[in-house]
């Protein structure tokens, strides 16, 4: 993937999460979201230390609306993490986890 497309994911991702708790669709963009941030994740080599930094605001905010995050999950996140054995520092994929606290 080339810098300017995880660039972009990075972009996407950010406006999306910003939307938090309101204005995200529950079918199935939630899914599409988390998606992303795989996509990011699997990429970061790829990022400034500036753009590491606005990654993480992202993902604070995302921590702080996990609830509704894991509300408006479309696929069930113990099935998807058992199937595809996600490693836990993909840590948006627990966030049922993260809303038992």
């Amino acid at each position: 993937m080339k810098r300017d497309e995880v660039l972009w994911m990075l972009e996407s991702y950010e406006q999306e999460v910003s939307w938090l708790p309101n204005n995200v669709n529950p079918h199935g963009e939630m899914d599409d979201i988390l998606d992303g941030r795989d996509v990011v994740e699997d990429h970061k080599a790829l990022l400034s230390e500036t753009e590491l930094a606005r990654l993480q605001r992202a993902d604070e905010h995302l921590r702080k609306y996990a609830k509704e995050v894991y509300s408006y999950l479309s696929r069930d996140p113990r099935k998807y993490r058992e199937k595809y054995n996600v490693p836990r520092s993909r840590w948006w994929w627990y966030v049922d986890e993260l809303t038992e606290t």
